[in-house]
């Protein structure tokens, strides 16, 4: 029973992961259809965090994710 709990709660991230990601490409296919049809990975991204209030609950919680990473490599570091 301790090893069944193990194996569900291993495969559980990344269920969610690909959950997560199906919502997310079902989105950017509506949403940005011509940066999904052009392959271009980054630009759709950028257009999906314009559009971040339209996006489905699981993406929009991903987008904001990859929003925040954007802007911490944007911001220079400190050093004290």
């Amino acid at each position: 029973m301790v090893l069944a709990l193990a194996v569900v709660s291993t495969a559980t991230p990344a269920a969610a992961a690909d959950e997560g990601r199906k919502a997310c490409f079902a989105d950017a296919k509506r949403l940005c259809p011509a940066q999904v049809k052009a392959f271009n990975r980054k630009a759709a991204e950028a257009c999906m965090i314009q559009r971040i209030d339209e996006t489905s609950p699981t993406c929009h919680a991903k987008m904001l994710a990859i929003r925040d990473q954007r802007m911490a490599k944007q911001q220079p570091s400190r050093r004290d």
